[in-house]
C-alpha cells in the first residue's frame, strides 16, 4: 500500500485507504483492489492538477471535464472501466459523505463496445526506429532498451519484464525461462544475441549495484524493483515521439510493441495458435481478440512486409 499511498497527491493518501479498506471490508479480491486503486489514481490527479484540495470542492463540471477527456485516449471499454471504478469510489461512503452533490447521475449507463479498441499496432520499421531513438550510452537507456527489446522480440508482457530475475537467465543455455505472471504458463526463449549484448551491457554498465536478484532496478532512490503498478508507459512513449512515429489514437507503450508483433506475425501467415504460444495466451481464442481489429485491415493490406531486421 505504500508504493500505491506515495503515487498519488498526499492530500488524497487517506481517502485512498479508506477506499481500499472498503474494497476489502466488502470482500473484494486482492486483483480487484490493486486494479481499483490504479484507475482511481487517474481521478485523483486530474482533479488535483485543476485545482482540487479535496473532494469537498469536486463540482460537475470538474467531473464532466474529467469524462470527456477520456474519449480518444482509451478504448470504449478503457473508458467504461475508468468510470465504473469512479462511481464505485463515489459510493464508498468515507467518500460519499465528503462529495458537495450526487455526482452518481453523471455516471449512469455506461456503455462499453467490446470490439473497439485503441490501435497499437506499428510496423516492424517503426518499432526499429523507436529502438534506434534510445540513448545507449547512458544507463536509462540501456534499461529501457533492453525492456523494448523483450516486449518487441518475444512479445513479453510488462509484469513478465518487471518481475525478471537472473535465475529465469540460464547463461550456458542461452534461454530465458518464465513462468508467465498472467497464466502461469512455463515459456522457454531464445537469447539471441541482440538481446545477450543488450542485457549484459545493461548488467555491467547500467544497473544499479545491489544485491537484489531482479533484473531491472529503479534508476532513482530507493534503488529497488520496479512497483506492480509501473508499466513505464510514459518513459516509452517518449522513444516513439522521438522517433518522429505518430501516437495520435493509439498506445505507445510496451504493449504496443507486444500488440505490434502479434500484428506482424499475423501479416507474415503465423497460424493463430502458433501467435497464441508465442504470446503466451491460455487460448487462440484470447489472440484472436487481441489482434482482431487488425484483420480487417489485413485483409486489404500488401502481402509484402518489410522483415524485422535483429541486430
Amino acid at each position: 500500500m505504500a508504493d500505491r499511498i506515495h503515487a498519488i497527491p498526499q492530500i488524497f493518501a487517506e481517502d485512498i485507504c479508506c477506499y481500499e479498506n472498503w474494497l476489502i471490508e466488502n470482500n473484494c479480491a486482492h486483483s480487484t483492489v490493486k486494479t481499483r486503486i490504479g484507475r482511481i489514481k487517474q481521478f485523483l490527479f486530474y482533479i488535483h492538477d485543476v485545482g482540487n484540495k479535496s473532494l469537498a470542492s469536486l463540482t460537475p463540471d470538474i467531473l464532466v471535464s474529467f469524462i470527456g477527456g477520456l474519449s480518444g485516449r482509451y478504448s470504449s471499454i478503457g473508458k467504461t472501466n475508468i468510470l465504473y471504478t469512479v462511481r464505485n469510489y463515489f459510493s464508498c461512503p468515507h467518500i460519499k459523505r465528503q462529495l458537495p452533490f450526487d455526482p452518481l447521475s453523471f455516471l449512469t449507463n455506461l456503455h462499453t463496445n467490446k470490439h473497439e479498441r485503441l490501435e497499437s499496432c506499428y510496423a516492424p520499421e517503426e518499432i526499429r526506429r523507436v529502438l534506434d531513438a534510445v540513448d545507449r550510452s547512458v544507463a536509462k537507456g540501456k534499461m529501457y532498451y533492453l525492456m523494448m527489446l523483450l516486449a518487441s522480440i518475444y512479445g513479453l508482457r510488462s509484469c513478465d519484464i518487471r518481475t525478471m530475475m537472473f535465475s529465469n537467465i540460464d547463461w550456458q543455455r542461452h534461454l530465458i525461462i518464465i513462468n508467465q505472471h498472467k497464466t502461469g504458463r512455463y515459456l522457454e526463449l531464445p537469447l539471441i544475441q541482440e538481446v545477450l549484448m543488450a542485457m549484459l551491457d545493461y548488467i555491467k554498465n547500467g544497473r544499479i549495484k545491489t544485491t537484489d536478484q531482479h533484473i531491472f532496478i529503479r534508476q532513482r532512490s530507493p534503488h529497488v524493483p520496479y512497483s506492480d503498478n509501473n508499466h513505464f508507459a510514459n518513459r516509452i512513449s517518449e522513444y516513439f515521439k522521438k522517433a518522429g512515429i505518430s501516437t495520435e489514437n493509439k498506445h505507445s507503450g510496451l504493449h504496443s510493441m507486444r500488440h505490434s508483433l502479434a500484428t506482424s506475425l499475423l501479416i507474415e501467415g503465423v497460424q493463430i495458435n502458433e501467435i497464441a504460444v508465442i504470446l503466451g495466451h491460455a487460448s487462440p481464442q484470447s489472440t484472436t481478440r487481441y489482434i482482431w481489429s487488425d484483420v480487417e485491415q489485413l485483409r486489404h493490406a500488401a502481402l509484402e512486409v518489410n522483415p524485422y531486421v535483429k541486430r
